[in-house]
Formats: C-alpha cells, sequence, structure tokens
C-alpha cells in the first residue's frame, strides 16, 4: 500500500536516528564505567538511556501517528521506526544483563574482548544516521541517483561491521571457554557475548530494511 506525504518521511528518521546516536553513546559510557568497575556511574548512564529511549518512543509514535509517507511502503516504513527502537531495547536489555552480575569480570583478556565488542555494535549504529541523510537527498528526484548510490555504500558498512561484531561475539565465546572455570560466570558471559552481537545483527536488519524503502 502506498500512501502520501507532504514533506520527505526520512527527515523525520533522520531526527530518531539522531536520538538512537546519543542513545548509543550513553550504552558506550556505561559499558566503559562496567568494564573499569564503576558500577554505580554506570547506573548514572543507564538513567539517561532510559531518559533518551524515552523521548525516541514518544518521538516514534508521533512520526507513526502524524507521517504518511509517500513513494515508500507505509508497513516498510513504520517497520523501520519499529526496528529501532528494537535496537535500543535490546542496548537496554545488555546493561541489565551485565548490571545483574554481582561479581567482577576479574579477566583482562575477556574485559578487552568485551569493550571491543560493544564498541564495535555502538559504532555500526552510529552509521545509520548517515544512512537516513542519504535517503532523504534521494527523495529529492534531482539528486536521487548519486544518494542512492551512496547510501548503497552506507549499507554495505552497516552490513560489513554487523559481521565484524558477529566475529567478535564468537571469538569472546571463544576466550570465555578458554579463560573462565566458574560456571554461572561462564554461561553470564556467554549470554552476554550474544546478546550484543544481536544489537549488530538488528542494526543489520534495518538496513536492509532501507534497502526496499529507497527502492536500491
Amino acid at each position: 500500500m502506498k500512501i502520501k506525504l507532504k514533506s520527505d518521511p526520512f527527515k523525520k528518521i533522520i531526527k530518531q536516528d539522531k536520538i538512537l546516536k546519543d542513545f548509543a553513546v550513553a550504552f558506550q559510557q556505561a559499558m566503559e564505567c562496567i568494564i573499569e568497575g564503576k558500577a554505580d556511574l554506570a547506573e548514572n548512564f543507564k538513567e539517561e538511556m532510559t531518559s533518551i529511549k524515552a523521548e525516541m518512543d514518544e518521538y516514534s509514535r508521533s512520526i507513526c501517528f502524524n507521517a504518511s509517507p509517500s513513494g515508500v511502503s507505509s508497513s516498510l516504513y513504520y517497520l523501520y521506526i519499529q526496528y529501532e527502537i528494537q535496537i535500543t531495547e535490546k542496548m537496554t536489555g545488555v546493561l541489565d544483563w551485565i548490571l545483574a552480575r554481582k561479581s567482577p569480570i576479574n579477566s583482562d583478556p575477556i574485559e578487552t574482548e568485551l569493550f571491543v565488542i560493544a564498541d564495535s555494535a555502538a559504532d555500526t549504529i552510529d552509521k545509520l544516521t548517515s544512512l537516513s541523510e542519504k535517503l532523504s537527498t534521494a527523495a529529492k528526484k534531482f539528486k536521487n541517483k548519486k544518494a542512492k548510490q551512496d547510501a548503497a555504500i552506507i549499507i554495505d558498512e552497516i552490513i560489513e561491521k554487523s559481521k565484524k561484531t558477529f566475529n567478535l561475539s564468537l571469538r569472546m565465546k571463544r576466550k570465555i571457554l578458554e579463560t573462565e572455570t566458574d560456571s554461572p560466570s561462564l554461561i553470564h558471559l556467554v549470554f552476554l557475548a550474544d546478546m550484543i552481537g544481536q544489537v549488530s545483527e538488528k542494526t543489520r536488519d534495518t538496513a536492509w530494511l532501507a534497502t526496499s524503502l529507497s527502492c536500491l
């Protein structure tokens, strides 16, 4: 089903992506605090994430209630918005899971792997803002071809970054199996690596959806 819009629908997504970017930055900062053994400071960033997520939820609802995009499938458009909401939910889940741990990790190799994988997942999300900006430009007919080519490049970069994060999660799991002897800790950390990988996978799915939205 096609629906009409008086203005470029991707302009609204650009704002949502910027809110999502702020959320990812707070997530990175919280993870850094946890890795450094500063759980109290991490709680402050968790509160910031909660505030940013509330802002994003409210904004996304305003898009769904008020926007009527033309030239794209309304179902795909709203699904794209929902995918980005799911990214915030998965990142919140990661933070809740790691904060549920009462004992420190006490393993430099695993702490390093955790820092790298969390950073990689957040960097993947950062690319979504650039993508929505290119899609917005592509909506203008006189710049359509070049902007679509640029958007396609960004989508490929997101997919590659997602693969990298997935491979990092596998590497982290191997390190956990090699170094952890405590069963509850091992299970907790393996789940953690998997949950961070899922954040990147959802970002990849969002980028794939953008391909359909823009008819690349």
